[in-house]
């Protein structure tokens, strides 16, 4: 149910569900209350402003219960029509009102309260005549006026009493809150996105150490690596395939680089006996033309075919020259040297696929390994957060099982009584399934990480207590109750002699 405020009706409207009969038709009441209600009843004819006689009808477990009202039409929606209740008697209003209070606490089967209410007659006028008492009838008139006065002073004193105890509870216990058991418990998380095959356990179940708990769907996992290490073979094969057509490339450009060097030594060695036979050529040339054996035109020609040669000696000489045999084995090498670039591009491409390769099967191996889910120590199946066939998310808690841990407690406290306590002070702790009290211990103070579990506010501290007593009996996620006790000397003394039924009232 959920309540809807509206600061322009006169109460607040619920949902709790009835029906209202209008001319011999049910109609179902989407929210009421006292004063009006929302029903789906849309007539062609209805207008704001009409009035009719309707009858509510309360069901119960076993019954069902009509109340008359008469209602005027206030707003027309295209579902349903809104209607202010214009006469009701007491006694029905009485009757709403108390069958809203039995819904909310759900407490239908109390339906001799309703008929209580239905069925109770009002007087209006008391007797005006005056009554003769006899003796006997005076006596025991006399009588019951000492036993109510009796019960008066016996009420005086226990509320008395009631007031002091209070007052002492007030002063010794500085605050009391629900606290919840945590600590004792170990959570076996999802080791990889993907889907459960199966639940080996059930909530409440005793588990031994080692026992299997859940395990993987390994059967996408299982073909994948089949494929990755087939795929595997492929890779390797290529990867030696090119890894020798680069060995025959390398030994090619050898072999190449080899012949241009043997074209390079055999022109050098060309021009080295060339040389020598124009130096000589040169210089008998000189000679003749000085012993004026040739002519002048004849010596210059013989000059300028030597400074031609020593052009082309020196060219040789810085390698910048060359012919047209070395200059093909050249292209021939360039090209040896770009299949060579080209190869070691496609080497490594398959190489790095093959250690891609490599990583995804021990991936996919990791996962089959650790499909299956195993208790790490005895303890009972608190809480299933997943079923058999359900898809769930790496590291989110798949079981959570209550093991034989020291528990420790988790509360809350205001921040205007925090001021009061202090870590190591001492607390009482009552716990209701065994019906025991026990004493705690305050170790931190504002754990962010807890803070979830017992809804905490800006305005509160989280409070963390330890039992002292060991062997304590506190099942995983139950509530207990708190109570932070003053610790000055007179609260302790008053504590040493009060039993702790009146402390933990």
């Amino acid at each position: 149910m959920k309540f809807e405020p509206n600061h322009k009706r006169k109460s607040h409207r619920i949902t709790i569900p009835i029906d209202a009969i209008i001319e011999h038709h049910t109609y179902k009441v989407l929210d009421w209350s006292a004063a009006g209600l929302r029903v789906t009843y849309i007539p062609e004819n209805l207008q704001k402003g009409d009035t009719m006689i309707l009858s509510l009808l309360l069901p119960t477990e076993d019954a069902a219960i009509i109340l008359k009202v008469t209602a005027i039409v206030r707003n027309i929606y295209t579902d349903s029509c809104g209607m202010e209740i214009t006469e009701i008697s007491d006694r029905n209003r009485r009757v709403l009102r108390h069958y809203a209070t039995l819904a909310i606490e759900g407490n239908f089967n109390q339906i001799e309260n309703l008929s209580s209410n239905l069925f109770m007659t009002d007087v209006q006028t008391p007797i005006k005549e005056p009554v003769l008492l006899t003796d006997k009838e005076d006596q025991d008139l006399h009588q019951q006026f000492l036993k109510k006065l009796f019960y008066v002073f016996l009420f005086a004193i226990l509320f008395f009493v009631l007031v002091f105890f209070t007052f002492l509870h007030n002063y010794i216990v500085i605050a009391s809150e629900n606290g919840v058991v945590t600590g004792n418990t170990q959570r076996y998380q999802a080791p990889y996105d993907g889907k459960i095959k199966k639940i080996y356990v059930a909530p409440n179940q005793r588990v031994a150490k080692a026992q299997l708990l859940f395990e993987m769907d390994t059967k996408n996992d299982r073909e994948r690596l089949n494929y990755h290490r087939k795929r595997q073979k492929r890779l390797e094969k290529r990867v030696r395939e090119n890894r020798e057509m680069l060995e025959k490339l390398y030994k090619s450009l050898k072999v190449k680089n080899s012949d241009i060097q043997h074209i390079a030594e055999k022109k050098k060695a060309y021009l080295q006996s060339r040389y020598a036979l124009e130096k000589a050529s040169m210089k008998k040339a000189k000679y003749l033309y000085e012993k004026h054996f040739i002519t002048y035109v004849k010596y210059k020609e013989i000059e300028n075919t030597y400074t031609m040669f020593l052009k082309e000696y020196t060219l040789s000489q810085q390698n910048t020259g060359t012919d047209r045999e070395k200059l093909m084995a050249q292209q021939e090498a360039l090209k040896i040297k770009d299949q060579i670039l080209s190869m070691q591009k496609i080497v490594q491409t398959i190489e790095e696929s093959l250690q891609k390769n490599r990583l995804a099967i021990l991936e996919l191996q990791q996962k089959i390994d650790h499909a299956m889910v195993l208790s790490s120590q005895r303890g009972v199946v608190h809480t299933l957060r997943y079923n058999s066939n359900e898809v769930v998310k790496f590291t989110e808690d798949v079981i959570v099982m209550e093991v034989h841990k020291k528990p420790y407690i988790l509360t809350k406290i205001s921040l205007e009584k925090v001021a009061s306590l202090h870590r190591g002070e001492a607390c009482l702790i009552y716990y209701s399934k065994p019906n025991a009290t026990f004493s705690g211990k305050i170790v931190a103070f504002g754990n962010e990480d807890s803070a979830d579990i017992v809804g905490s506010t800006k305005d509160e501290v989280i409070v963390k207590i330890v039992p002292e007593r060991e062997g304590v009996d506190l099942k995983f996620n139950e509530y207990v109750k708190v109570y932070f006790l003053n610790d000055s000397k007179t609260a302790q003394k008053v504590i040493s002699f009060l039993p702790r039924a009146l402390i933990l009232k």
